[in-house]
């Protein structure tokens, strides 16, 4: 067990909407969090004793955004490495290595039944990733230089795309993916 403390978590300025977190909401038992930082890892938290209980090693440069499953069981990190990482949260594994964008992956939001992800990266490109098997599913490109951040609605049916030069596109989801 690592004997870092919650006090010394990285203090970030709010954010905005569209900004992308390296905070996690809490797992749904409000017992653990998980936190990404400059120094390329990932912190989970025990909340009530305020300690760290597990360092999550693999990426190569500072972690960007991270969301964590509705179920609290894994965490899914983004960094300018240009890889996602999907994370076993009781135990700090790492479960997958997915690799595609081509530069800084700045957005990571999971599908209301978590079995998806979808990353938005400043290689102007949206993808839709399978959790379980570690891959990728489908590849967008948004017609803009680059992507700076992403939303998406808790139906995971609308996905606003943003870029630096001011311009921003609405993407409607339509799924239509069957798992066997």
């Amino acid at each position: 067990m690592d004997s870092c403390i919650l006090s010394s978590i990285h203090r970030e300025p709010s954010l905005l909407l569209l900004a992308p977190s390296r905070l996690s909401p809490t797992t749904p038992d409000s017992q653990l969090a998980v936190s990404g930082s400059d120094d390329h890892t990932l912190r989970v938290w025990d909340l009530a004793t305020g300690q760290c209980l597990h360092t999550l090693r693999g990426h190569t440069k500072p972690v960007l955004s991270l969301v964590l499953s509705s179920n609290g069981e894994l965490a899914v990190s983004t960094s300018q490495d240009q890889t996602m990482r999907v994370w076993e949260v009781a135990t700090g594994r790492c479960l997958h290595t997915l690799k595609g964008h081509t530069k800084p992956i700045v957005w990571v939001g999971l599908t209301s039944g978590g079995r998806l992800a979808i990353s938005a990266s400043e290689d102007a490109t949206i993808r839709i990733w399978d959790l379980a098997r570690g891959e990728c599913l489908h590849v967008a490109a948004t017609r803009m230089l680059s992507v700076s951040s992403f939303a998406l609605s808790a139906d995971g049916q609308v996905g606003i795309v943003s870029s630096d030069d001011d311009e921003f596109s609405i993407w409607r989801f339509i799924w239509d993916l069957t798992f066997e």
